[in-house]
């Protein structure tokens, strides 16, 4: 089931709700994206992070929430302006998934 739903995900065939796409916990999912958008400057932003200076943890936290804002706003990553990022990083903030906001338990 889950390799079916990020297909389908994937390939834009059905369009999730954020939290039903961080609840999957769908492994490599910015990968996968971006092989089946096959959208070069989607292959060029992956490369740009990948050759970054930042650790890790961090370039797979940003390849995945860019895949999942693309994912849910059913966008090209041309179409990812700034006011659809903050959008996304509101939204993602209330599904109670990621870092807590400082000063809470």
């Amino acid at each position: 089931m889950t390799t079916a739903a990020r297909i389908l995900f994937c390939l834009r065939v059905v369009r999730p709700t954020l939290k039903a796409l961080r609840a999957g916990r769908y492994p490599s999912y910015g990968e996968h994206l971006r092989l089946a958008a096959c959208d070069p400057l989607l292959n060029k932003f992956f490369d740009h992070v990948r050759d970054s200076a930042a650790r890790d943890f961090m370039q797979r936290a940003a390849l995945s929430d860019v895949a999942q804002a693309l994912t849910v706003f059913d966008i090209n990553l041309s179409d990812l302006t700034p006011g659809v990022l903050l959008h996304y990083a509101l939204t993602a903030r209330g599904t109670g998934r990621g870092r807590r906001p400082s000063g809470e338990i």
